[in-house]
């Protein structure tokens, strides 16, 4: 249905008027994301070949999602509710920059599946497991590489430090590189150098704002202190009610079915950090309905308490998650947190830092939330009570679709 309601909006416009392949792989583009410049032109000129490609990767964003929560556990179908769920509540902001909007769909639907799906090609090496991987594979993961590099500019840096950080593992658990992690460092690398080549960056960064003084970039220390203040921490997790909502509780029933079973003395901070989780997910739930704090001071003050108290929530969820969960769910849980903040950091100097920006990050953040569920569930061995999960469940998803459709029209209303 998405799909089908679609229309050319905003930068659309300008892929209809381009005729020639230099507008979209030449310095006359005013970025270096040339895989996805490709499809936005194709997608705005041949409505049906994007309403036939928005369902297949928007379908195939579910699927690598459910498979990265459900990894190594037996999730019964718990994993497809939550990615559906996740996916159809995505904040209206990022909804409408993103999933709605031709050109934001290209950038960052696409540049964030790829990234997913390598992150799920790797998760065997996080289970300190070897994979095995053939030759036709490798020279596949190889061109994955490149293009995934070649998509938005914060997720090809995720994209290279995931790359070094995964071969940097497999050295520390096998000894050894293993040849598909070289093949898509190689290809990564290579899309990032073909990416950065474009004369238009060279301008950003020397301050010409040559693109349509757009954007620019800005390095001084109260810069970055105002747009991580005003920009970065109100986008970053605290309007991500339902995932902060999900992690609470799942880390809560973690740690009460550890409590009745283990010495108390194991887990020496897990009382102030979980009311610190749950607190958070509370202040997350008022401000997102009620009423947002940051407006009730012009000097940032309420905006830097705001950015403490993200810090010492990230902090607090790393602690319990090392703590309560096996080694192998810690793992996932921490590359998807760096990855979030990988992706995000760029903001802090490079702007416009608009509501899409964060469209990876909030699928980062709701990877961790489904994977810290799914593991509490099959602690909680509801796959004895599959009849009623199933329906709750399904129940859930159809109740908080439609809350968010209903948010989203009112915005754009």
């Amino acid at each position: 249905m998405q799909a089908f309601c679609q229309i050319v909006n905003g930068d659309d416009f300008g892929w209809i008027i381009y005729t020639g392949m230099e507008n979209i792989f030449g310095d006359k583009t005013e970025n270096g994301r040339y895989f996805t410049n490709l499809l936005t032109y194709i997608f705005v000129n041949y409505p049906f070949v994007r309403i036939c490609s928005f369902s297949l990767l928007l379908f195939a964003l579910f699927i690598i999602l459910a498979r990265l929560i459900s990894s190594g556990v037996n999730a019964e179908n718990i994993h497809f509710y939550a990615s559906a769920l996740f996916i159809m509540c995505t904040p209206a902001a990022i909804y409408s920059q993103t999933i709605a909007w031709i050109s934001g769909f290209t950038n960052y639907i696409i540049g964030t599946l790829l990234s997913l799906l390598y992150i799920y090609l790797c998760l065997p090496i996080l289970k300190s497991e070897m994979p095995k991987r053939g030759v036709f594979l490798t020279g596949a993961i190889t061109i994955l590489g490149f293009i995934g590099a070649l998509c938005v500019e914060n997720v090809t840096f995720f994209n290279i430090a995931f790359g070094v950080g995964i071969i940097v593992f497999s050295l520390m658990s096998f000894r050894k590189i293993l040849p598909y992690n070289a093949a898509y460092l190689a290809g990564t690398l290579i899309g990032t150098a073909v990416m950065f080549m474009n004369s238009n960056y060279r301008s950003i960064s020397d301050g010409d704002q040559a693109v349509g003084d757009r954007r620019y970039m800005e390095f001084g220390f109260s810069d970055i202190v105002t747009k991580l203040y005003s920009e970065v921490n109100p986008l970053y997790v605290k309007g991500f009610m339902l995932i902060n909502i999900v992690i609470a509780v799942s880390v809560i029933s973690v740690y009460s079915m550890k409590r009745r079973s283990s010495d108390e003395k194991l887990f020496k901070y897990s009382k102030p950090c979980l009311y610190i989780v749950a607190s958070y997910a509370a202040y997350s739930v008022f401000t997102g309905i009620f009423c947002d704090f940051g407006i009730s001071s012009q000097a940032y003050r309420m905006q830097a308490l705001e950015a403490a108290y993200t810090f010492l929530y990230l902090i607090s969820l790393i602690y319990l998650v090392k703590g309560l969960f096996d080694s192998y769910t810690f793992r996932r849980f921490l590359t998807l947190m760096l990855g979030s903040l990988i992706v995000s950091a760029p903001f802090l100097v490079a702007n416009p830092a608009n509501a899409r920006c964060f469209f990876t990050d909030y699928i980062f953040w709701a990877a961790a939330a489904g994977t810290l569920a799914v593991y509490a569930a099959d602690k909680k061995k509801l796959s004895d009570k599959k009849r009623y999960s199933d329906r709750f469940a399904f129940g859930s998803m159809c109740r908080h679709g439609i809350t968010c459709l209903h948010k989203y029209q009112q915005q754009v209303l």
